[in-house]
């Protein structure tokens, strides 16, 4: 029943069915599977179905089947995992603060400068040997490297991408497993899939019952660890509803999944279509978050007829909220 409903709502076919039907499909809802509960509930907010036992049976299930899935760590922030304590600007100047110099040589500024001239003076060194060979190659092995000093390591300095001092590091790995990872995010698609037919819902009644707002507030921390296996349409979707919460039920703040799930987007902008670019913007405004790289890509990165689009908005904005000249030409006398 539910593979008819969403073949029905992506041929953009209306559904039309008397209240046997719904009955029996409310009688299939108990103990089901979150596989078939998620797309059912993102058919009937498409098909605008005017059922609500069937609304309320659905979300009552698929509260119980998100509460009961594995506590996932949420992916920490990119300066965190790295270990940076210093959060630098998101647009730094090309010039490295003097703060950077005591993160990579704490030893002090003499050793630095001794490092950089050793440094170019074996750069030198290299580049004057000539095609033919020089003396060091007549020199016994043992003469030559004796005479020749080990060459400091070289001294970076920003890596732009972490956003902290690029220091030295050894080589690690971490436990990978690809069928967890699958497992995750095929549950964090069928979790966006729920919460996109739930913000369908709440825009045309506009009256969330209180089992909706606990089932957004028992998603979020699911949604938090599982943002890579969403589509675009569902993280615009649940940008938009999480921005028109501002507190959930457990006292929360939802400015921490909305700035993920506007992150997540930004790292995956190409896969958005305009309109979904432009209600990103929009959920991200309203939530009182606007994110620099967002703001960047829009000047930037969307496309060049919403970006003109975008711009004339600003400007007729500018000119409604600005006041009127009282600017007044003088009468001539007779």
């Amino acid at each position: 029943l539910v593979d008819l409903l969403t073949s029905f709502v992506k041929a953009k076919h209306r559904f039309q069915a008397d209240t046997v039907f719904w009955d029996a499909l409310i009688a299939k809802v108990p103990n089901n599977r979150m596989g078939v509960l998620c797309p059912a509930l993102w058919a009937m907010a498409h098909l605008d179905v005017q059922a609500p036992s069937l609304r309320e049976a659905l979300v009552g299930e698929i509260l119980k089947g998100v509460r009961d899935a594995p506590a996932e760590v949420p992916p920490q922030p990119l300066g965190t995992a790295l270990g940076q304590h210093m959060r630098l600007p998101t647009f730094a100047p090309a010039e490295t603060p003097d703060q950077l110099m005591a993160l990579l040589v704490p030893s002090g500024e003499a050793e630095v400068a001794e490092a950089f001239e050793s440094a170019e003076i074996l750069d030198i060194q290299r580049e004057s040997s000539s095609l033919f060979g020089t003396d060091d190659d007549l020199m016994q092995p043992d003469e030559a490297e004796s005479s020749t000093p080990a060459a400091p390591p070289r001294l970076r300095w920003y890596n732009a991408v972490s956003r902290r001092p690029d220091l030295p590091a050894l080589p690690g790995f971490r436990d990978f497993d690809a069928s967890a990872n699958f497992a995750r995010n095929r549950r964090g698609l069928r979790v966006g899939e729920a919460l996109e037919g739930l913000n369908m819902l709440w825009k045309g009644s506009g009256a969330p019952s209180h089992q909706e707002f606990e089932l957004a507030a028992a998603a979020a921390p699911v949604l938090r660890a599982a943002l890579q296996g969403l589509a675009p349409g569902q993280l615009v979707a649940c940008a938009e509803l999480y921005a028109t919460i501002p507190v959930m039920i457990s006292g929360e703040s939802t400015d921490g999944i909305v700035r993920d799930i506007v992150h997540e987007s930004v790292r995956r902008l190409s896969n958005f279509s305009s309109l979904e670019l432009k209600r990103l913007r929009r959920a991200s405004l309203a939530a009182c978050l606007p994110d620099p790289y967002l703001e960047h890509a829009r000047r930037r990165r969307f496309p060049k007829a919403l970006r003109k689009e975008l711009r004339g908005e600003e400007v007729a904005a500018s000119s409604s909220s600005s006041p009127p000249s009282s600017s007044t030409s003088p009468r001539a006398s007779d």
